[in-house]
């Protein structure tokens, strides 16, 4: 579902009110055409897009949900015929939006078509990664920790500082100099949820403080105090070594295809003289030469 402006929450109200969009007519819509609105069809496979993706169990959910998102649909294209009416769809400020609007979806459609051509990993490819990170399966651990908890900085400076610091109470004193607030106390952290090559480095040396993200905004400084091995059943452990490998995958035929389209079409791409980016960095001497 899409988010609300004050359009989208009117319509969301409306919805309650008898005769506010109950109208019906000789010709209604049936089948696949789920309403008309000034003529134009709205189809249930619009609607299901409103949905996005949302799936229900309860008949009377699904309903509700779906007579919801057609409110949606209804009000947005009532709104957007008022717009053409007054002739902001020929406006300079509209006709660039719009250009945007359709350049991010042809984008992302793109990246789309691309991740959906993506082959499955193989059987043999799965079980080599289970096996290659035993941190993440056979040996997944479930771990108490000391931990301190600080915003997440971009400050090239504050990091490098963190860097060499390998106790809890010197990362303390680091944060108080440098004024970043921090909040410490205990916690658990469970290697499933870790990146596998993070819960390899955490697994191999269980005595050192390690930092890693909470989420974008926090990250953790944290050492362990304990720890209990909690295997993930082979099953599972496929499961979700399958994901992790498309996942893998598809970023990178993403990123390949990103780097061939813009390799291929920058050459054809002319700068005002004032806004010519700079030139990229020159190879290494060794690959120059290796390539000679």
């Amino acid at each position: 579902m899409k988010s609300y402006s004050v359009w989208a929450a009117a319509a969301v109200m409306c919805l309650g009110l008898t005769g506010c969009h109950r109208f019906f007519h000789a010709s209604a819509p049936t089948g696949q055409v789920v309403a008309t609105v000034a003529g134009k069809e709205v189809t249930l496979r619009e609607l299901q897009a409103e949905l996005g993706g949302a799936t229900f169990t309860d008949p009377k959910q699904q309903k509700a949900a779906q007579e919801r998102a057609l409110e949606l649909i209804v009000a947005r294209k009532l709104m957007a015929n008022a717009a053409r009416a007054q002739g902001i769809d020929k406006t300079p400020d509209f006709a660039m939006a719009e250009d945007r609007a359709i350049d991010d979806l042809l984008a992302n459609a793109l990246e789309a078509k691309v991740v959906k051509s993506v082959p499955a990993p193989a059987p043999d490819e799965v079980s080599r990664y289970v096996a290659d990170h035993p941190a993440s399966f056979s040996n997944r651990s479930i771990y108490d920790l000391d931990e301190i908890r600080f915003p997440r900085s971009n400050d090239a400076a504050i990091i490098n500082g963190l860097r060499p610091l390998n106790t809890l109470p010197d990362i303390a004193a680091y944060l108080t100099a440098h004024k970043i607030p921090f909040q410490q106390g205990s916690g658990s952290l469970d290697a499933l949820q870790l990146d596998p090559a993070a819960a390899d480095a955490i697994a191999k040396k269980p005595g050192e403080v390690f930092i890693i993200p909470v989420n974008n905004a926090v990250v953790m400084a944290a050492q362990i105090k304990s720890s209990k091995v909690v295997p993930v059943p082979t099953d599972q452990a496929t499961k979700l070594a399958t994901a992790i490998l498309t996942r893998q995958h598809s970023e990178e035929a993403a990123r390949r295809e990103v780097a061939s389209v813009l390799q291929a079409g920058v050459k054809n791409v002319q700068y005002n003289p004032a806004y010519q980016p700079p030139p990229p960095p020159k190879a290494p001497a060794a690959a120059t030469n290796a390539a000679s």
